[in-house]
C-alpha cells in the first residue's frame, strides 16, 4: 500500500474512533509496527494527529498537510458529498468551484450535468474536467500553490470579478460550534469570500470531521451560504442556527436521505 494511503486511512481511523492505537493501526492495514510507528510519527511531526499513550487522538486544530493523504482521505465521504452537490447544480449554470479535495470529487460526476461553464482556482480539478471538453472550463489568473496546485493571490481575487456565477461551491478548514466557517490561510479565505459575494446560490461541503475541528481565520458566518452539504448530521446547536436561517441542510449519510432546515 502507498504511503500516502496508508497515512490517510491511519488519519481517518483516528478522527472516527477518536483513538487509535499503534498496533490497531497495525493490524487494520496490514502492515508492520515499525511502519506504523513511522507513519505515527510522521503524522504527528505536521499536527495531523496527536501521540497519545501507545497511540494517538485527532488534532482539532490540525490539518493534513500532504496533499496525496489529504486527497485520499475520506474518500468515501467525499464521493457522497459530490453526488449530493451535483444534484443541486442548476441546469445550464456557470458556477464556481473552490480549491479543496472534497470539491475536487466533482470531478467524476459534473461531466453527467449541461452546463455553460465551470471556473475554478483548483488546477487539478480544471485538468480533469477540460478532458471531458462538455462546456468551456475556466481558471482565474494568478499564482499557483506548490502544495495542491490551487491559483491564489491578488491577481486571482480581481480576475473573479469577471463573473457572475449562478452557483458557488466552497469549501472549509472546519466549521464552528456558533456557525462560523473557518479556514487556515488567508489566499483560500480571499477566494471563497469573493466567489460567495459573485453567486446566486452557494453550498458550503463539508465532511463531519470539519464540525470537530477548529482554524485560525474567520471565512464567513454559516448564513452566508444557501446551504450545507454533509456526510453526517452536525450538533444540534449547528442544526438549529441553519434551521434559523433557512439553511437548506443536505445530509449523505445511509444513502441519498436528505434533510431540510427551515425558517423555525
Amino acid at each position: 500500500m502507498r504511503k500516502d494511503l496508508r497515512q490517510a486511512g491511519i488519519v481517518e481511523r483516528v478522527e472516527r474512533s477518536g483513538y487509535l492505537s499503534v498496533a490497531e493501526a497495525a493490524a487494520a492495514l496490514s502492515v508492520t509496527m515499525q511502519t506504523i510507528r513511522r507513519d505515527f510519527d510522521e503524522l504527528i511531526s505536521v499536527g495531523a494527529i496527536i501521540r497519545h499513550h501507545g497511540g494517538a487522538t485527532p488534532n482539532p486544530a490540525g490539518k493534513v498537510t500532504n496533499y496525496a493523504t489529504r486527497r485520499s482521505y475520506l474518500n468515501e465521504a467525499k464521493r457522497a458529498i459530490a453526488r449530493r452537490l451535483v444534484e443541486l447544480v442548476p441546469a445550464g449554470s456557470t458556477i464556481f468551484i473552490e480549491t479543496g479535495t472534497t470539491l475536487e470529487a466533482l470531478a467524476a460526476e459534473l461531466p453527467k450535468l449541461k452546463l455553460a461553464r465551470v471556473v475554478t482556482n483548483n488546477m487539478n480539478l480544471a485538468i480533469m474536467l477540460s478532458r471531458h471538453g462538455a462546456w468551456p472550463v475556466e481558471v482565474p489568473q494568478g499564482e499557483v500553490r506548490a502544495s495542491d496546485a490551487a491559483i491564489l493571490g491578488e491577481r486571482a481575487v480581481a480576475s473573479l470579478h469577471e463573473y457572475r456565477f449562478d452557483l458557488a461551491l466552497i469549501g472549509a478548514g472546519a466549521v464552528a460550534p456558533d456557525g462560523t466557517i473557518l479556514d487556515y490561510e488567508p489566499a483560500d479565505v480571499a477566494i471563497a469570500r469573493t466567489a460567495l459575494a459573485l453567486a446566486r446560490l452557494s453550498y458550503l461541503a463539508a465532511d463531519a470531521t470539519k464540525f470537530r475541528h477548529t482554524a485560525p481565520l474567520r471565512l464567513a458566518p454559516l448564513t452566508a451560504i444557501t446551504g450545507l452539504v454533509t456526510d453526517q448530521k452536525p450538533a444540534p446547536a449547528l442544526m438549529r442556527i441553519a434551521r434559523k436561517a433557512g439553511i437548506a441542510l443536505h445530509v449523505c449519510q445511509d444513502g441519498p436521505g436528505r434533510e431540510r432546515a427551515r425558517p423555525g
